[in-house]
């Protein structure tokens, strides 16, 4: 009986350090782009603390040997969706050795070690999870959207410098971060003679990666404001603040497919929902108004002005990105099958003009999913929808904002390739553990909302 008791004390003790790496790997990934350089790579700071955490947790399932085979049943669907999407990646390779692209190669391979990396930890944090009764997974969500909180408030810091004193904070905080293997970009300028702005992402530094991570957690955001507690409006502002300030056309799509979706998945507060959001537009105009008063720079001229500029400048069929779509259209058709191999897009795309004007990279999603992974990426657009159907099942306040932020981000997704980075499958993986904490026994005995 002493003996079970201190072996019960060891695997609780076990489980206390395997929760806190994962918490430790859930803030690198949320500090997105810090890398460092080795023999020409860059490693993510999350890829190194990821890969310990992994090898951390195989040793913890092999200490443990114990498993909830009901709490694996709620999982086992999502786990081998990520193996035969890892899969899809492998066989991939196949179009790429077709291809005969020795450039491509090489990014293929690269794509295959960070598609095995984040394979095998959403995998194991999805099995701690499960093995844990999934009670540690609003601990985790909860880091991962303060993490873009503090992302958000990088970027407003980012601005004050660069605007008021013309001061690049990015090349004195991320080069003393990486131990100098930090690599100045350049700033996403706009604007004219009278007016100067600059397009930030916080930590993400890309601003239409810092807007696919708002869309991924505002949805729950604004419906703990909600129904929860009053406090989540400031965290609300904060972040529809920022999507202005990303200037992002895609991003305004996003927070609007957002606001739209919220009554009608949840009808309890229909009839709030207009006064709430009169308040809300109140105090963002309010916020604005205060900023353009600091800066005394015509601050919300300017940046209406950025807005239409950009949006009014032609139709989507005459710009730069139906080009890359019909570009992307073109790579699919050479491999439609085994696809081009993953990470191999932005190599092939340089034999098109477009990127002259636009850069190696397709601005789309889904059409970089075909491209480098053939016809079998539709297995992708059946996940989601197997995540939204599980959602609609289990109708909890999680599962709700999960239903909002995927609809979001797929919309969003046509625009960018946010939603393929890790920081944003980790976060649906994440939050879908939370739908399933929340309709355990557990959580309707603590009145867990």
């Amino acid at each position: 009986m002493i003996r079970n008791f201190k072996n019960n004390g060891f695997v609780i003790n076990q489980t206390k350090v395997m929760h806190g790496m994962i918490q430790l790997s859930l803030i690198c990934f949320g500090v997105i782009s810090l890398y460092y350089s080795a023999a020409g790579t860059r490693i993510y700071l999350y890829e190194i603390v990821g890969s310990l955490t992994i090898f951390g947790l195989i040793c913890y399932f092999f200490s443990v040997r114990k498993f909830n085979r009901s709490n694996f049943s709620q999982i086992k669907i999502v786990v081998l969706f990520l193996v035969l999407f890892f899969l899809i990646d492998m066989i991939s390779s196949i179009g790429v050795i077709l291809g005969g692209n020795d450039q491509a190669l090489v990014q293929h391979l690269k794509g295959i070690f960070k598609s095995l990396f984040l394979t095998v930890f959403l995998i194991v944090f999805l099995l701690f999870n499960a093995i844990t009764n999934f009670r540690y997974s609003i601990k985790y969500f909860n880091i991962l959207w303060l993490m873009v909180l503090l992302s958000c408030l990088y970027q407003f810091l980012y601005l004050v410098f660069f605007l008021m004193y013309e001061v690049n904070i990015d090349d004195i905080v991320w080069p003393v971060l990486s131990f100098g293997g930090y690599m100045p970009e350049e700033n996403s300028l706009l604007g004219n003679d009278t007016f100067s702005f600059a397009r930030h992402g916080g930590f993400s530094k890309n601003a239409n990666m810092l807007v696919t991570q708002i869309l991924g957690v505002l949805p729950y955001i604004l419906l703990m404001s909600l129904l929860v507690s009053k406090r989540y409006i400031l965290v609300a502002l904060i972040f529809v603040i920022s999507i202005f300030l990303t200037i992002s056309r895609s991003g305004i799509l996003g927070l609007a497919v957002i606001i739209c979706c919220i009554p009608f998945i949840n009808k309890r507060i229909l009839i709030n929902y207009g006064f709430f959001m009169l308040t809300w537009t109140t105090g963002i105009g309010i916020c604005f108004v205060i900023i353009d008063s600091f800066f005394n720079l015509g601050f919300l001229t300017g940046i209406y002005d950025l807005f239409i500029a950009r949006s009014a400048d032609r139709s989507y069929f005459e710009s730069p990105r139906w080009s890359l779509v019909l570009a992307g259209l073109d790579m699919f058709n050479q491999s439609p099958v085994f696809g081009n191999g993953i990470n191999s897009s932005p190599i092939l795309l340089e034999s098109y003009s477009i990127t002259a004007l636009t850069g190696p990279d397709l601005h789309n999603y889904w059409v970089q999913l075909f491209v480098e992974r053939g016809i079998f990426s539709i297995l992708k657009v059946l996940f989601y929808g197997f995540i939204l159907f599980q959602c609609y099942k289990f109708n909890n306040i999680f599962s709700q904002a999960l239903i909002i932020s995927l609809v979001s981000l797929l919309i969003n997704s046509l625009t960018n390739n946010g939603l393929a980075h890790p920081f944003i499958q980790l976060s649906i993986v994440c939050i879908y553990c939370c739908c399933i904490y929340r309709n355990s026994f557990e959580a309707r005995t603590y009145n867990i909302y």
